[in-house]
């Protein structure tokens, strides 16, 4: 997918944004793709083994990793994350 709108039009490779997995922080203040502004869920919704899609980063997302690109999403109030 990655279609970008970060505004500088840049697609990242998953080894330059520190594509990593982050199950020991899952919770309320789990910084992880499936909490972040730019991953888009598979159209099956979460279900396990489904990835996603980042518009950032190429590739198919796991909603449980995270990068160094993550930025919450706009429906989420500060104390959710």
């Amino acid at each position: 997918m990655a279609k970008n709108s970060d505004g500088n039009g840049k697609i990242y490779k998953k080894r330059n944004v520190d594509y990593r997995s982050d199950l020991g922080s899952l919770g309320k203040d789990a910084q992880v793709c499936g909490f972040c502004k730019f991953f888009v869920p598979p159209s099956t919704g979460l279900m396990p083994r489904k990835k996603g899609d980042c518009e950032l980063v190429q590739g198919k997302i796991d909603a449980t990793y995270t990068c160094n690109l993550w930025a919450p999403r706009e429906d989420m109030d500060e104390e959710e994350y």
